[in-house]
């Protein structure tokens, strides 16, 4: 019934994925949600699926959190990554100083 694999196209973070991988919501009742809101654009997914019953305002609340958390935590792995490629940057320039001294000392 429910379906855990999440198409590698679509976000794994989405409020819809997160439902989906918490056993909450089926992919059906959330192709409804979606289907919904691309008529009514001034609805979230997250709202309908309340206001329809689906799931509880705790939910919804819970996977807006996890969701953040997330974000949270991708913001910081790529911080880490920019960091990481300024390093190794800095380090092949210090390098490519280096060289031509060696060189010189052969």
């Amino acid at each position: 019934m429910f379906k855990k694999r999440i198409p590698e196209d679509q976000d794994p973070h989405s409020i819809g994925n997160l439902l989906i991988e918490g056993r909450h919501c089926t992919p059906e009742q959330i192709r409804e949600a979606i289907e919904y809101q691309k008529e009514h654009r001034d609805v979230l997914m997250g709202v309908y699926l309340v206001r329809a019953g689906m799931i509880s305002d705790d939910i919804l609340s819970a996977m807006i959190l996890k969701q953040e958390a997330a974000k949270r935590q991708k913001g910081a792995v790529i911080k880490f990554a920019k960091y990481a490629a300024r390093k190794a940057r800095e380090v092949n320039a210090h390098l490519d100083r280096q060289l031509p001294l060696a060189e010189e000392l052969k």
